[in-house]
């Protein structure tokens, strides 16, 4: 950053001391290069912010209950949240990782995205959830597994999950980073194509 800066510093001096032109020609030329560095300096912030995005890595199965604390404490306190995965048993892996996706149903703030009927995804439409079935699209096979949380306000986040290898990474996106919004509109067309399961 400072290196940019120093260059920048060594341009704007040999311009303004170089070029012949009035005293008011070199205040506007000052002033556009001032609102390009802030313009610069914001963008840079954004992108600093965006590089801090949350990574953790598990090993399975020997952390698989790392794992499954982390998802609890990512329902846990959050508001309308949205799953996109294959089947929903990760879900049921405990009691309380369980319980809090069925309360969630019953305040209507759970909407999942999975492949085909299931159990506990018929337990979950009973409950009050919105659960929409790709596969009636003749869609298999969905490589995406993303959670969002909070994701009707302005700070929803995406958390998303891969496992390669036996290590399952979760990466965790907030308002300013592109997969948020790539989940968000992937939301938007599930809703305007599809019907929401019955139980």
């Amino acid at each position: 950053m400072q290196k940019y800066l120093g260059t920048l510093s060594v341009v704007v001096t040999v311009l303004l001391g170089t070029v012949p032109m009035l005293l008011e020609d070199r205040l506007r030329i000052l002033g556009l290069i001032l609102v390009v560095l802030g313009a610069v300096l914001v963008y840079l912030t954004f992108r600093k912010e965006s590089a801090q995005s949350e990574v953790l890595r598990f090993r399975r199965p020997k952390q698989q209950n790392k794992i499954d604390e982390y998802m609890v404490k990512l329902f846990q306190g959050s508001g309308a949240t949205l799953v996109l995965t294959r089947d929903m048993t990760w879900a049921e892996n405990t009691a309380t990782l369980k319980d809090l996706l069925l309360a969630k149903a019953r305040k209507k703030e759970l909407t999942v995205i999975m492949e085909s009927k299931t159990a506990f995804g018929t337990e979950l439409i009973q409950a009050g959830a919105t659960v929409f079935y790709y596969a009636t699209l003749g869609i298999s096979g969905v490589q995406s597994r993303f959670t969002i949380v909070d994701h009707k306000s302005a700070g929803a986040e995406v958390a998303i999950g891969r496992t390669s290898n036996r290590i399952h990474t979760i990466e965790r996106f907030g308002p300013m980073d592109p997969p948020l919004a790539l989940a968000l509109d992937l939301e938007k067309i599930v809703r305007a194509t599809m019907t929401p399961a019955s139980a």
